[in-house]
């Protein structure tokens, strides 16, 4: 209790009394997930979860380890959910590889780390286990004002299911999952930046038994580009956008009977999001956001007729981060997300259909904080249960949680 006094106490201390110790452009190498959920789930600053998306950014972040060690799973359990760790190493002046092992709960965008995103093993007639653990290998080349990077990831399981008394009733299950990105990151003249990256996500499953085998693909494609315009020196412009298509097969081939194979496509999915954003940097002071307006659409083929579903939504996604001293740095965001959905149904009347538009909102909208601390090399990134601060001197005695969602990273 006394300890958790003290933490408020100092924090209370620091952001009464600001330090000018650190300023933004000389900050090292931290950050992670934890950041940019503090951060109102930030879309519009550099962060080494960049790397996920865009492994040209291994240039930045070189020597460096860093991970999430995310929510609580189990209550003091040596455990939690989604986590991840990584590690980047720098060669020579031009070039640095690295690693990043994934588990399938982690919290991210969708990227080569991501395991089974639209979820194809969730069929229960075709697998019986989840699968887990992705493993991605990267490297990126520096060459002058342009950083290239490039990534591969590959995961596989599998189970077999045997029967001695009966051959007929041995079943082979099977899941296999390729992926492939590629990056760039561009220094153009007057501190101006971009950066473009492409993703390709190839997951499939197969069952395999004495009289058929069933097999499910899926193709994911998405690119992701930003930009950093400086407008003067204390605000930057940040244009961003991202494009999503995933689409894929099911098929049966039987090994007797008249009928020897049977497929169908299965739900496609295309996804667009735009965004405008800002930078602005006053000494060890950053606030950055801006709204984006995100479309989706999923088509489902196996229904007659066939059917659609789409959605519209504006989000605005505000943070700022301000760095108290050299070892501590506070954080606030703000997310909002405002959205119209259309449903559509088959009718009961053929040829027909039904079509449903409602508007929905965001399960976590409203204000995040968080907390960054640093220790020489070693970083440790939070994000803060707001009810801390609503509880004030309950805090002494409280049971409750302080921190929330954890990532960690440490600099060479």
């Amino acid at each position: 209790m006394l300890k958790r006094f003290l933490f408020i106490s100092l924090v209370a201390f620091y952001l009464m009394f600001p330090n000018n110790y650190l300023a933004q452009d000389s900050t090292p190498k931290s950050g992670g997930l934890a950041r940019l959920m503090s951060m109102g789930q930030n879309l519009y600053v550099e962060d080494p979860q960049d790397i996920k998306t865009n492994p040209a950014y291994g240039s930045i972040y070189d020597n460096f380890l860093w991970g999430d060690l995310g929510t609580t799973k189990t209550k003091w359990g040596n455990d939690g959910n989604s986590q991840f760790f990584g590690v980047n190493i720098r060669l020579n002046n031009a070039i640095t590889v690295g690693a990043i092992l994934a588990k399938n709960d982690q919290t991210s965008e969708m990227s080569i780390t991501s395991v089974d995103p639209f979820y194809l093993s969730q069929d229960a007639q075709l697998l019986s286990f989840t699968p887990n653990n992705n493993t991605e290998i990267f490297a990126s080349m520096l060459l002058d004002n342009i950083s290239l990077g490039f990534g591969v990831s590959y995961m596989t399981a599998e189970m077999n299911q045997s029967n001695g008394a009966s051959t007929t009733q041995n079943i082979d299950l099977s899941f296999s999952q390729l992926g492939l990105n590629a990056g760039i990151i561009m220094d153009l003249p007057n501190k101006n930046k971009f950066d473009v990256a492409l993703s390709v996500l190839f997951p499939g499953a197969k069952r395999v038994n004495s009289a058929q085998t069933d097999e499910t693909s899926q193709t994911i494609i998405k690119a992701d580009a930003r930009a950093f315009f400086t407008l003067n020196e204390k605000i930057k412009f940040v244009p961003l956008m991202n494009f999503l298509v995933a689409s894929g097969t099911d098929g049966t081939t039987y090994n007797s009977g008249s009928i020897k194979s049977d497929s169908y496509d299965l739900a496609s999915r295309t996804q667009f999001l735009l965004g405008a954003g800002i930078n602005y940097r006053l000494d060890n002071f950053l606030f950055a956001g801006g709204p984006s307006v995100l479309m989706t659409s999923d088509k489902y083929t196996t229904t007659t007729p066939s059917t659609k579903n789409t959605s519209t939504s504006l989000i605005w996604n505000l943070g700022a981060e301000w760095y108290c001293t050299s070892w501590l740095t506070t954080r606030v965001g703000y997310k909002a997300f405002t959205g119209s959905v259309t449903v559509q149904t088959p009718s009961t009347t053929f040829g027909k259909i039904n079509e449903t538009t409602q508007t929905v909102y965001g399960v976590d909208d409203g204000f995040t904080f968080g907390l960054g601390f640093k220790l020489n090399r070693f970083s440790l990134d939070a994000t803060v249960n707001t009810d801390v601060l609503r509880q004030g001197l309950n805090n002494i005695g409280g049971g409750g949680a302080t921190l929330g969602f954890l990532s960690t990273s440490y600099a060479f």
